[in-house]
């Protein structure tokens, strides 16, 4: 048997299946959410309801679930229960926020008693089937966050072989995850470049001029002043006396002067 990670079931024959536990990797699948009634397989996108002895992997939620809901009908047609139809539902109605489920999936067994259900045939190879495949072995429904993590996880599969060979397919390569070290150096990294934007506008003619500008009109507001400064600074319309006195602030004085005219205009939404 290949190397396998995660939670394993397996058949002596033919197919196993990976759990892969890592939460990150969980998808939402909102196309068949928040709905009143999902039902199984006929809103599905391109199910696989057939699972025969081809060599491949199946990752897609969709296939997922009917083999999940197959195994579960092969187990409540031994065991007279239906527990694990139930887990699936409650599963899919948590997961996906919908209100109900309904199985149109049906088994040759069910087909055959229940004709007036009208239900869609599907099966999985009698090696990789209850109760060839004992309950030891479907750890998928061990609790229902071993389901979860199997129905919506896409680096969790199905690995569908035979028992004619050794041949199996390749399983899904997980992209790794962002460093949380790296995404600190980003955040790091555009700080940096956010102070100096700050740092060169307060330093900025435009600043020095808008300050003169709100000097003069105690009544402006602050983007009023700016967009005012901008074209006395297109047309040169400076008071050189008062400017050379703005010239002369330092940063900290500008600093507080820009936060205390901001706070007293109430325009503290207002983007630079």
């Amino acid at each position: 048997m290949k190397i396998r990670n995660g939670f394993v079931s397996n058949s002596s024959s033919s197919s196993f299946v990976v759990i892969d536990l890592d939460k990150a990797y969980i998808k939402d699948y909102s196309e068949y959410g928040d709905r009143h009634e999902l039902t199984i397989p006929n809103d599905l996108i391109n199910p696989k309801y057939e699972f025969s002895w081809e060599v491949v992997n199946y990752t897609r939620f969709e296939d997922k679930i009917c083999w999940a809901y197959l195994q579960a009908l092969y187990i409540a047609e031994e065991l007279n229960t239906n527990k694990y139809i139930e887990m699936i539902h409650e599963v899919l109605k948590k997961n996906l926020r919908v209100d109900k489920v309904t199985l149109r999936l049906g088994t040759a067994y069910s087909l055959k008693n229940y004709p007036e259900l009208s239900l869609i045939d599907g099966f999985i190879d009698h090696g990789s089937a209850y109760p060839e495949l004992d309950l030891g072995n479907l750890q998928i429904f061990d609790d229902e966050e071993n389901l979860t993590q199997f129905l919506f996880n896409d680096y969790s599969y199905i690995s569908n072989c035979n028992d004619n060979g050794d041949e199996r397919a390749d399983p899904p390569r997980k992209p790794k995850l962002p460093d949380p070290k790296v995404k600190i150096a980003a955040k790091e990294v555009v700080r940096n470049i956010e102070e100096e934007i700050i740092e060169n506008f307060l330093q900025s003619d435009l600043m020095k001029q808008t300050i003169l500008i709100i000097r003069k009109d105690k009544n402006i507001v602050f983007s009023e002043a700016m967009n005012k400064a901008k074209k006395e600074i297109e047309n040169q319309e400076l008071d050189s006396q008062l400017f050379d006195e703005a010239n002369s602030k330092s940063r900290d004085e500008l600093i507080e002067f820009y936060i205390k005219t901001k706070k007293e205009n109430q325009i503290g939404a207002d983007k630079l």
